[in-house]
């Protein structure tokens, strides 16, 4: 639960200054929201969840899995066919893991997971971090935006990520992530595959919507 990961040290509360960019102003946050962030980074909740004597771990491995007539898992190395070990559970923690592709799953009994995967709709977005020189002297730290605004482009969310618990820095430089808004990222990759072409157009103008 949250709170025994914040007892434990490695989730703490953001507490920002965040507003919503309406038409032609910029409107502060009037109910206060909690929000939550993995310290001293976003992964390590994950290193901390992972962190336990009943857990062991084997990184960089893609594995194959199938299901014995006692409804346990076997696992196999993907590549190896190195038997992994037989397990009571197996937890699928991305919609990939219920994709056609994944022809290891297909003899198991998982319908109703492979089928409520497939249902869900990805939302495209285009997200970059720049640092700045120095603070920008926004007294803010988080802006969220309709995507109904032309006057704010392509943006979607920005956020001072060295306001965050952990991300802070000594040098004076100043990080921003920058997050397209859904509508449109649609139309800035469409007809788009190249993944250089791609990095580009979302740097020159994510950084050229939010510097105007």
């Amino acid at each position: 639960s949250l709170e025994s990961w914040k007892s434990d040290g490695f989730v703490k509360e953001w507490s920002g200054t965040f507003a919503t960019a309406v038409d032609t102003n910029v409107e502060s946050e009037s109910d206060k929201k909690e929000r939550w962030v993995g310290f001293p980074r976003m992964n390590s909740i994950c290193s901390n969840l992972l962190h336990h004597k009943n857990i062991r771990e084997k990184l960089q491995t893609r594995s194959d899995a199938s299901q014995n007539e006692n409804k346990e898992w076997n696992l196999k190395h993907g590549k190896t066919k190195e038997d992994l070990g037989t397990f009571d559970w197996l937890i699928a923690s991305d919609r990939n893991s219920g994709a056609r592709h994944r022809k290891d799953l297909s003899n198991a009994n998982v319908q109703e997971f492979t089928t409520g995967l497939r249902g869900i709709q990805s939302v495209k977005s285009l997200t970059a971090m720049v640092v700045f020189e120095k603070s920008l002297d926004l007294k803010l730290d988080g802006i969220q935006f309709t995507g109904k605004d032309a006057q704010y482009g392509s943006l979607g969310w920005v956020a001072r990520d060295t306001s965050k618990p952990g991300r802070e820095r000594k040098d004076g430089e100043e990080c921003w992530v920058l997050q397209s808004h859904p509508d449109a990222a649609k139309k800035l990759l469409k007809g788009k595959y190249k993944i250089g072409e791609i990095r580009e157009m979302a740097k020159d103008v994510l950084i050229g919507d939010f510097l105007n």
